[in-house]
Order: structure tokens, then C-alpha cells, then sequence
């Protein structure tokens, strides 16, 4: 079954299969369009240098918002922007820090895909909303976390 969804972040449409994760990230990323027909390797190499810089991103936004719990603050800081400007890239990244902790995700999911999957019911309640956005990228993007291994 083909899909048309539409990613109001970065601007683009993507048509295709949602089985194949990595199809629907190269299209929204014109780095990886450009790695088409290259090895493995290549792109191996280029999860591993977004890694890198989400991993740093992550550990000064963690460091910097410890003691805050205003939202504001927490979605603004520069290095969530900063991950949020990674775009598809982070999406696993991202899904394996909120398999494993409680962090503050939604809102750059949310950014990213440009889908709030998040139910009525599950509103103000972290775990509920976790397993919601959990939930629905297994579902649209089977195999995500699995996309930058």
C-alpha cells in the first residue's frame, strides 16, 4: 500500500512502502539521496557521525535543564534545537533514549515527523504519551531503531 504524508518541518512529501525506514529517511535527507548505490560502509560512517553529535547534543541539553521543569526552557534550549535540526537522522537515536529513560522527546518527534500521535486520554501523562509515540513509530517506521546499526 503506498502512502502520501507530508512533514510540515521540512517541507517535502514522501510517497513510498513504510515498511522500508530507510527509504522514507533518504528521502527526507538529501545527504543520504546522494549515498544511493554506495556501500554500506558510507553510510554506516555517516550514522556514526550523527551519533556522535546527538550524543554530545544530548549531554549538555541533559546537563543544562537538570534542575528545571519549565517546558519552555526544556524545548528551547539550544542543543534540543540542535538535535531537532538533525531531522531523520536523530529518529533512532532518539527512540533508543526513550526506550531506555524518561527524556522529553515529544516535542521534537513531533517536530520531525510532523505528527502528534499522542491520544486524548494519554495527555499529561509522561508514560502513557511515551508509549503512544513508541506506539506509532513502530508502526509507520518498522525497524527505526534498528535503521543506524
Amino acid at each position: 500500500m503506498t502512502s502520501v504524508v507530508t512533514y510540515p518541518a521540512q517541507k517535502d512529501t514522501f510517497r513510498g512502502n513504510r515498511k522500508s525506514i530507510y527509504y522514507s529517511i533518504r528521502e527526507q535527507n538529501p545527504i543520504l539521496n546522494t549515498l544511493t548505490g554506495v556501500s554500506i560502509i558510507v553510510k554506516r560512517l555517516h550514522y556514526a557521525r550523527v551519533k556522535v553529535e546527538f550524543d554530545e547534543l544530548k549531554e549538555k541539553w541533559l546537563k543544562d535543564i537538570m534542575f528545571t521543569s519549565n517546558y519552555s526552557e526544556i524545548i528551547n534550549h539550544y542543543a534540543y534545537r540542535q538535535i531537532i535540526s538533525l531531522g531523520f537522522d536523530a529518529i533512532p537515536f532518539i527512540v533508543s533514549d526513550l526506550k531506555e529513560n524518561n527524556n522529553h522527546w515529544f516535542h521534537a518527534l513531533n517536530k520531525i515527523t510532523g505528527s502528534n500521535p499522542i491520544k486524548e486520554e494519554s495527555r499529561g501523562n509522561a508514560l502513557k504519551m511515551k508509549k503512544d509515540w513508541l506506539d506509532f513509530l513502530s508502526e509507520k517506521y518498522d525497524g527505526i531503531e534498528n535503521i543506524a546499526y
